[in-house]
């Protein structure tokens, strides 16, 4: 029996922990800047995108195209089903 635990910084109030699909969810994320107060990542597949934000975001898009996404207000739990098959740009909107 093993555990994984992965960290990530919050900046912003929200923290990307990746791909929770994969092995090694934050390695997934191969670029992440703001601007303008969105958050845009450069994801090296799609998968099950996780993340924690300190309030929701009114909206998520791959690629350009909107992206449906579940949020948990009391914990924060950010989550989204990215397309896989190829890299991937995911931008996280609050403003």
């Amino acid at each position: 029996e093993w555990e994984i635990v992965s960290f990530a910084p919050v900046d912003h109030g929200f923290a990307a922990i990746g791909l929770a699909d994969k092995f090694n969810s934050t390695a997934a994320i191969t670029d992440l800047g703001w601007r303008d107060g969105d958050c845009q990542l450069a994801l090296r597949d799609g998968g099950v995108f996780l993340a924690w934000a300190e309030r929701e975001p009114r909206s998520l898009r791959c690629d350009g195209s909107p992206l449906p996404f579940t949020f948990d207000r009391t914990s924060g739990r950010l989550q989204a089903e990215i397309p896989a098959g190829q890299p991937r740009t995911l931008v996280v909107r609050w403003s």
